[in-house]
């Protein structure tokens, strides 16, 4: 029911999310201000003290992922090549989200969890987000506004970019 929370609000923000942050052509602000909000509800879980406040907190939880990997995927596209664009998605996809997100870290909380308690287990969960936000913040470059990907070649434009 949890999981179910999070994804409930977490997919609807993807859109949303996503196209506030190209409106602006803000996406690095956006995405390190979403990266944030997702580890402090991470430490909010960790503070729940009724089934209820879990449940809201997850939902917050969702809206805050939302704009995570749109926005990822965005700027990749605005920084990689097209040659290396693949490539590059899958890394960042697979790597974030599937190896680090869904394997390794369950993995390591549920032993913390085990010897420490749940709660202590989403504080410690909360810091990699927020290294993760500094490191964003630090090392990757703000598209300029209006930037789009550069299309493959013409016959694989797709209208990436028409005015």
């Amino acid at each position: 029911m949890e999981e179910t929370a999070w994804k409930r609000q977490s997919n609807p923000a993807k859109s949303a999310t996503g196209a506030r942050a190209d409106r602006s052509g803000r996406r690095k602000h956006y995405l390190v201000a979403a990266t944030v909000a997702f580890s402090l509800c991470s430490f909010l879980t960790g503070l729940a003290s009724s089934f209820l406040l879990l449940i809201a907190s997850r939902l917050l939880m969702g809206v805050a992922d939302g704009g995570i990997v749109p926005i990822s995927q965005s700027i990749t596209a605005l920084a990689v090549s097209p040659a290396r664009r693949g490539l590059a998605m899958g890394i960042m996809q697979n790597f974030g989200s599937n190896l680090l997100g869904s394997f390794v870290a369950p993995v390591l909380l549920v032993g913390f969890a085990a010897a420490y308690g749940w709660h202590k287990a989403f504080y410690l969960a909360g810091v990699p987000g927020l290294l993760s936000a500094l490191l964003l913040w630090r090392f990757i470059r703000e598209p300029a506004a209006g930037e789009r990907p550069v299309a493959v070649s013409p016959r694989h434009d797709l209208a990436l970019n028409s005015p």
